[in-house]
């Protein structure tokens, strides 16, 4: 009776240190994705500051520059506009897996922790 009390006592702890592993593997992923989520979202905020463009001035005396060179300027500015859109919704979207995922680590760590 003993025996078995004893197996049935080392099978528990074993299952008790093998969920501990597990917790605290839970808690420092969370802890890198809080870090991650940090990280992104002053990435995020970074990329929504205003982005200053300089206003054209069409008197080509006065900006020494040709009409062409004024629109060609005038593209690429837009285009790095539509760039820095597409970087900053790919960062939201991020962001989103992000606190989704923080979710979900949080609500395994709990459930761990009322198991054991």
């Amino acid at each position: 009776m003993d025996r078995i009390f004893i197996s049935s006592f080392r099978g528990l702890q074993m299952n008790t240190q093998k969920a501990e592993y597990a917790l605290a593997a839970e808690r420092k992923e969370i802890a890198n994705l809080r870090q991650k989520m940090i990280e992104v979202s002053a990435q995020l905020e970074e990329l929504k500051r205003p982005v200053f463009v300089p206003s054209l001035i069409k008197d080509d005396s006065a900006s020494g520059k040709s009409e062409g060179k004024l629109n060609m300027e005038k593209q690429q500015a837009e285009k790095m506009c539509e760039q820095l859109e597409k970087r900053i919704k790919k960062m939201e979207c991020d962001q989103a897996c992000m606190c989704s995922e923080k979710n979900h680590q949080e609500t395994l760590n709990m459930i761990l922790q009322e198991k054991f």
